[in-house]
């Protein structure tokens, strides 16, 4: 089973992900907030808020803060799906501009 194994947030949707079959780039998750069950990610408070166990997910929360429902992506759709670099060296070597 393929997983992630690090994932940092760049900006407007961007992640730098790194597989453990030794793929790494940027996926870019701008096509899944537009999707309506994910759509509480539009808010890039609530993107950047996610966290990873072999893959990335977040967390649905209430006004309480009580988890309402966790949403994720299998590894495999995002390597398919929405990588938009593959096997680059470092993240920090590509200009996507200042947010």
């Amino acid at each position: 089973m393929l997983r992630i194994d690090s994932a940092d947030y760049i900006k407007d949707y961007l992640m730098w992900l790194e597989f453990d079959n030794g793929v790494k780039g940027v996926a870019d998750f701008s096509p899944i907030v537009n999707k309506p069950k994910f759509s509480f990610l539009k808010e890039e408070d609530n993107f950047i808020r996610y966290g990873l166990l072999d893959t990335v997910y977040w967390r649905v929360r209430d006004s309480e803060q009580h988890v309402q429902e966790e949403l994720d992506l299998a590894p495999e759709y995002i390597l398919e799906k929405l990588m938009i670099l593959k096997n680059t060296n470092n993240h920090e070597h590509y200009n996507f501009g200042a947010k």
